[in-house]
C-alpha cells in the first residue's frame, strides 16, 4: 500500500506557487511604462508610444510654439523690426520635452522687408537655439579704401 504524500489542498497550493514564481517577469512593470508613456529613437528623433495624442504632449507642444512666438518677436522688436508677421509653422518633437519649431517669417524694417526661415529650440520650456533673425540695415557693401564709387 502506497502512502499520499500530498493532499488535493496542498497541491493546488504548490501549483498556485509555481504560477506565481513564472509570472512576475511577463507582467512585470517597468518605470517608463508606469506612467504610460515610453519613448523610442526613430532616425534620430523620439517618437511616443501614444503617437501624439497624449494631453501633456499636446501642452507641450502648444507651450513650445507660443515661447518660440514670444522669443522671435521679442528679438525681431529689440533689433528694430516693427512688423514681424509668421506665416508658416513645422512642428518636430526631439526628445520627451524638446521641440524645434520653425517658422516662415517676414520682418519689416523702416525701408525694408525680410522672409526667413527661423528656427528655434525649446527643451523643457526653455529656448536653447534661436537662428534666423535677420540684421536690419547691414546689407550695404562696404567701400573699400581708394574706391569712388563710379
Amino acid at each position: 500500500m502506497m502512502k499520499r504524500i500530498m493532499t488535493t489542498g496542498g497541491a493546488a497550493v504548490a501549483l498556485a506557487a509555481s504560477a506565481f514564481l513564472f509570472a512576475p517577469p511577463a507582467a512585470a512593470d517597468h518605470g517608463a511604462h508606469r506612467s504610460g508613456k515610453s519613448y523610442h529613437s526613430h532616425g534620430g528623433r523620439y517618437r511616443s508610444d501614444d503617437h501624439g495624442r497624449n494631453a501633456n504632449t499636446r501642452q507641450l507642444r502648444r507651450n513650445a510654439v507660443r515661447t518660440c512666438r514670444r522669443a522671435i518677436r521679442d528679438e525681431g522688436y529689440y533689433k528694430g523690426f516693427h512688423d514681424i508677421d509668421f506665416e508658416d509653422r513645422r512642428v518636430r518633437q526631439v526628445g520627451p520635452a524638446g521641440f524645434i519649431v520653425s517658422y516662415e517669417t517676414e520682418f519689416e524694417g523702416r525701408r525694408r522687408e525680410f522672409e526667413r526661415n527661423v528656427y528655434c529650440e525649446v527643451r523643457r520650456g526653455r529656448i536653447v537655439a534661436l537662428e534666423g533673425i535677420p540684421q536690419p540695415g547691414r546689407h550695404r557693401q562696404k567701400r573699400r579704401f581708394g574706391h569712388r564709387g563710379y
